[in-house]
């Protein structure tokens, strides 16, 4: 009989006691999560429901759930989406939303598909994992390239946005590949990677208009730096960045104008002033107004939460008679799995984040640097916006940590 174990996972380095099982399903699930990544910036119908349903009844079909007890045993970033998701569940069947609140559990599909899609690359040499996120940078590099004949009146635009998907979407896609691209740069002294990543980082920001864009951009390049310089080359580094997201500020109005209102919002509320109601109309009030309520919210059920697929319900009941604006979604995920299931739902994501960098040994250095940067890269997104309800942005999260923080899997006779 065979014994599964699995130990700390591996994505660049040598491979002497990893399994490849050769068979058909592994070949249909390599090529599937590719197909997976390319999609997820360009169709929310493939990655949300077509692909991940394929995934999961091949999981099935081949009995790759078999080894998931196994995996559940030995992999804390499972452990912990699965553990979250659950608890999702739980908070919902006693809290107020009662049955309804499964319904709402698809939203946080990617918990599950986590484990899931690790099923499948366990299995996987370093070089198909790499491959798969090739995969998905090649469909951010086509969405870039898209968004430019957009821009350019070649192709029509979406909804007002040179973009396939929102505008706080497309910034947040482009702050990752800059900071994949960097990376490419890095390894290879290749210029077109360090066009690319300009690219990249100018569409996120001056042209998508969008603050989570450059609050995004800034991260992810202030981590690229600490991550590979030092002394005056990252200084310089911020400082040009810096330079060039005022230049766009002092030209393009409309991104001088959601600066503003950000830079306004933030600084009364540091200095505990009250908010005007004309900015709490704007796109930085609206988050105000969800953020602080959210937080009342969540202070009268800190615990355990009112169950998954509460926010809309509660918040209303909470806003009754005043003039603040209704909302199914409070742009910020800890708030949201606050408030559906308390500050151990908050715990168990952080803990998913936690175990991410520290229980999984890696081999290679840039393996090590990119789960920093996709880590971060979430993290901060969810302070601003939902990215794990958030479809594509919860997606693209569950794929890289399948991909990147898949344990070594090992067979002993």
């Amino acid at each position: 009989m065979e014994n599964y174990r699995f130990q700390d996972g591996r994505f660049m380095g040598n491979e002497k006691s990893e399994f490849r099982n050769g068979g058909l399903s592994h070949r249909i699930a390599f090529w599937s999560l590719c197909c997976l990544g390319f999609l997820i910036p360009i169709s929310t119908v493939a990655v949300t429901g077509v692909i991940p349903g394929f995934m999961v009844g091949l999981w099935l079909i081949s009995r790759n759930f078999q080894q998931f007890p196994a995996l559940l045993k030995d992999s804390r970033v499972t452990q912990l989406s699965i553990a979250l998701f659950v608890w999702l569940a739980l908070a919902g069947l006693f809290g107020e939303v009662g049955l309804d609140s499964f319904k709402f559990l698809k939203k946080y599909r990617e918990l599950i598909l986590i484990p899931i899609f690790i099923g499948f690359t366990i299995h996987m040499r370093s070089r198909e994992r790499f491959q798969i996120c090739s995969a998905l940078n090649i469909g951010l590099l086509v969405t870039l390239g898209i968004s430019l004949l957009q821009i350019a009146e070649i192709l029509p635009l979406k909804r007002g946005h040179p973009a396939l998907s929102s505008s706080i979407t497309q910034a947040s896609f482009m702050a990752w590949g800059m900071f994949w691209m960097l990376h490419q740069y890095r390894q290879k002294k290749s210029v077109k990677w360090l066009v690319g990543a300009l690219g990249a980082a100018t569409n996120s920001t001056l042209i998508m208009h969008s603050s989570t864009g450059v609050l995004l951009v800034l991260v992810m390049l202030g981590l690229f730096g600490l991550q590979t310089m030092r002394g005056m080359k990252f200084v310089a580094v911020i400082t040009i960045t810096c330079a060039v997201i005022f230049g766009g500020y002092m030209s393009i109005d409309r991104f001088k104008r959601e600066l503003d209102e950000s830079i306004g919002v933030g600084m009364k509320i540091l200095n505990g002033e009250d908010v005007d109601q004309n900015q709490l109309v704007s796109s930085t009030g609206e988050r105000y107004q969800f953020a602080s309520n959210g937080a009342k919210l969540f202070l009268e059920s800190p615990l355990i939460g009112y169950g998954a697929g509460s926010v809309e319900q509660q918040y209303d009941e909470f806003i009754s008679g005043t003039d603040f604006k209704r909302t199914t979604n409070l742009h910020n995920e800890y708030l949201m799995i606050g408030v559906q299931s308390g500050a151990i739902g908050i715990f168990l994501w952080i803990g998913v984040f936690w175990a991410m960098v520290t229980t999984v040994t890696y081999t290679g250095m840039t393996e090590r640097w990119l789960v920093q940067g996709i880590v971060i890269w979430m993290a901060v997104g969810c302070l601003v916006n939902s990215f794990l309800l958030d479809a594509k942005e919860g997606m693209m999260f569950a794929l890289l940590t399948a991909v990147l923080c898949a344990p070594k899997f090992k067979i002993n006779q």
